[in-house]
């Protein structure tokens, strides 16, 4: 394998969080209340659907490295490519 080819099957329609997230679709309001027990029930009345959402924004957060860090200090670093 060369530099950069995962050595792993890769499935194309996967995606980051940058691009689409999964969100749970609202439980009808006339649902009852169910306990973690009665799973069986779940889909009986709307509970565990979920559909695609939009994708989500990421902000650098430089205020949680200690005062010290600059990107020159990284070391170590790597890319987890597409």
């Amino acid at each position: 394998m060369g530099a950069g080819n995962p050595s792993y099957p890769r499935d194309f329609g996967v995606f980051t969080t940058l691009e689409k997230t999964v969100i749970p679709v609202p439980v009808p309001l006339n649902s009852p209340n169910l306990l973690p027990y009665q799973v069986v029930n779940f889909s009986l009345y709307g509970y565990s659907v979920w559909q695609y959402g939009g994708g989500l924004e990421y902000e650098k957060r430089l205020d949680i490295m200690p005062p010290a860090y600059t990107s020159v200090s990284a070391v170590n670093t790597a890319t987890i490519g597409k």
